[in-house]
């Protein structure tokens, strides 16, 4: 029997309860200044081990894979925080629509 992992909730204050995403604090904070095409925005799609979508600068996705796994190093630069599902979407799209979305 397989078992399927469902993403947990998030509450946003735009879209109300949501599967959530996780971005690096580079694109959260770049979210602000609408400029995440200018840190990148490269995507790990979810798996059954790991069930939200997570997105990563250039920079940190450089770190992640010369370091080539997770490690402190990584997930101190990294300092991943929640989106909702629709908030992290509308990163994606702001970063293809301006040349920076390259999924990994």
């Amino acid at each position: 029997m397989q078992t399927t992992v469902v993403s947990p909730k998030v509450e946003c204050a735009s879209h109300g309860p949501q599967p959530l995403g996780l971005v690096c604090t580079h694109i959260f904070k770049a979210l602000s200044s609408a400029t995440v095409h200018a840190v990148g925005f490269q995507v790990f799609e979810p798996t059954d081990d790991n069930p939200e979508p997570v997105a990563l600068c250039g920079e940190c996705q450089s770190l992640f894979r010369a370091e080539g796994a997770w490690t402190e190093r990584v997930g101190s630069q990294v300092d991943l925080r929640v989106l909702c599902l629709q908030c992290f979407n509308g990163a994606r799209r702001m970063a293809a629509r301006d040349g920076g979305g390259l999924d990994a």
